[in-house]
């Protein structure tokens, strides 16, 4: 008993940490320096509340069929510091895309764990803002590529469940399947997803379990299955053969690869030896207490680059 009463109580703490740390950084100024496109911050109407995001389009103008990459923030995060962590609003002009980084409605995504049920539809909203997209920005609605992190990482799976008809492919980085969202996600059709996470994840276990929670500050805590299940449940969703596993060259890194699925799609998991929870390879903005708590962002890969690559193979 004084083991597990131990256990929890260093969870929530790590919880607590990260909220208070991550919560009290200022953007430095992110939207004037991080990217030449043109940035906007913009409010929609859902389920009668307004809601809100930041949206980077390229400088170049407004054009027709630009695909559409959101990025959903963890848990008590927000749009903006997701833009300025990730620095995926500096491919806008690069690929001329639109890159659009909304804000929970809570201090969480309604990501389908029963602890983050909220109310709130985030589905819907997230549709919504798609639409808006296409309407107002020239936003392609054949090419939406969704990812996010954590709490964001498992609400894009949600996506990729609940919403598989308005979603291209799913990128999801230190964030496992829900286990309450697994047990009822019928994707009506394949779905591309990459997945990102490591294996020392001091708030997302990788070997699955009860996330970190900090009921202080918000954090929700519930059940995920691991993530290697993670992999071999969309694999499965897919109609995936056998996977293949591979060592990156000179780096702790494992590749599991499911290609060959059904209808072009594929599966892949970047299993990285060690590091904690963040954004590998992106802008750590953590003090070092965080980073005791949390371990470690590691720099041995780009989160945002493969995520980017991978997403070009199906039309970003």
């Amino acid at each position: 008993m004084k083991l597990r009463l131990s256990q929890l109580l260093r969870s929530r703490a790590a919880g607590f940490l990260a909220v208070l740390l991550l919560a009290a950084t200022p953007l430095l100024g992110f939207m004037k320096n991080a990217t030449a496109a043109t940035s906007y911050r913009g409010s929609i109407q859902s389920q009668g509340r307004q809601r809100t995001f930041v949206l980077f389009a390229p400088e170049r103008g407004p054009r027709k069929d630009l695909p559409i990459l959101i990025m959903l923030h963890g848990g008590l995060g927000n749009g903006s510091r997701a833009a300025q962590q990730t620095g995926l609003a500096d491919y806008v002009d690069r690929l001329g895309i639109l890159a659009i980084f909304p804000d929970a409605g809570g201090a969480q995504w309604n990501d389908g764990r029963e602890t983050t049920d909220d109310g709130l539809d985030d589905v819907g909203f997230l549709r919504i803002l798609i639409s808006k997209a296409v309407q107002t920005w020239g936003g392609d609605p054949s090419h939406v590529f969704v990812a996010g992190g954590s709490n964001g990482g498992i609400m894009a799976q949600r996506m990729a469940c609940d919403a598989t008809d308005a979603v291209t492919a799913v990128g999801v980085v230190s964030a496992n399947m829900a286990q309450a969202l697994g047990s009822r996600c019928r994707p009506s059709r394949p779905i591309p997803v990459i997945l990102i996470s490591s294996t020392k994840d001091r708030l997302m276990p990788w070997n699955g379990g009860v996330t970190a929670s900090s009921p202080i500050f918000g954090g929700k805590g519930g059940k995920v299955i691991s993530a290697l299940d993670t992999f071999n449940l969309w694999s499965t969703f897919d109609g995936c053969p056998r996977p293949e596993v591979s060592d990156l060259a000179g780096i702790p890194v494992k590749r599991h690869v499911a290609a060959g699925c059904q209808s072009g799609s594929q599966v892949v998991l970047y299993e990285i030896d060690g590091g904690g929870h963040g954004w590998p390879g992106g802008k750590d903005i953590r003090g070092p207490i965080a980073r005791g708590m949390l371990g470690e962002w590691t720099n041995v890969i780009s989160a945002s680059a493969l995520l980017i690559e991978f997403f070009k193979q199906y039309g970003l």
